[in-house]
């Protein structure tokens, strides 16, 4: 039987402008066939497990053309688990050798209340342990930390190496000493009398 865009063809001289409108309706419903084709593309990334992801690509393509044949599925695949993913790459750098650090310690027992922010250049374990200077060996008359426990009565005050904290670091002396200064005017520690290192213009 004769379609309708025939019809219309036929019928054109008899109604002017038909034949001009099937073409558009055809067209355009041809057009939304052709759109209606196109499939809907999925990428799914899997890992990489030798052989057998193989032989799954093909098995999920399989079923995916035959349950939804309106999806274009496309698998690829990534690295799986490798060693060096269940290792750190670097060693971390022990606390005690760390240098040009600002720290930040505060009693066991008081808390933030009774805190220390320095700075130093040499290793934090120097700093804290050095014969007569560090801020925890029994023969520095003036640790503030020491004076702390002496003055509190309290047993319980103690303040212990690997309670230290790291705040900052930098690369040379002066620019840890800013960072100092300003932590030492706006951070509420008052175990560190240093109103400041270095003279900051703000204020």
């Amino acid at each position: 039987s004769p379609n309708f865009k025939q019809i219309s063809t036929q019928n054109s001289d008899k109604m002017p402008g038909m034949g001009i409108g099937c073409n558009c309706v055809t067209t355009a419903h041809g057009a939304l066939q052709n759109h209606n084709t196109d499939k809907d593309k999925i990428i799914v990334a899997l890992p990489y497990l030798g052989p057998i992801s193989m032989v799954m690509k093909r098995q999920l393509t399989r079923l995916l053309n035959r349950f939804y044949p309106s999806v274009q599925l496309k698998i690829v695949f990534r690295r799986g688990l490798r060693i060096s993913s269940l290792f750190n790459h670097k060693d971390k750098f022990p606390l005690a050798c760390r240098s040009n650090v600002i720290y930040y310690i505060c009693c066991r027992k008081c808390g933030p209340c009774q805190a220390y922010i320095g700075k130093t250049i040499n290793s934090i374990y120097e700093r804290f342990h050095a014969a007569g200077t560090g801020h925890l060996h029994p023969n520095n008359v003036e640790s503030a930390l020491l004076k702390h426990c002496t003055d509190s009565g309290d047993l319980e005050c103690a303040f212990h190496f690997e309670d230290v904290k790291i705040l900052d670091t930098g690369r040379y002396d002066e620019e840890i000493r800013y960072t100092e200064s300003i932590l030492l005017k706006y951070d509420r520690q008052n175990l560190n009398t240093c109103e400041r290192s270095i003279k900051l213009q703000i204020v």
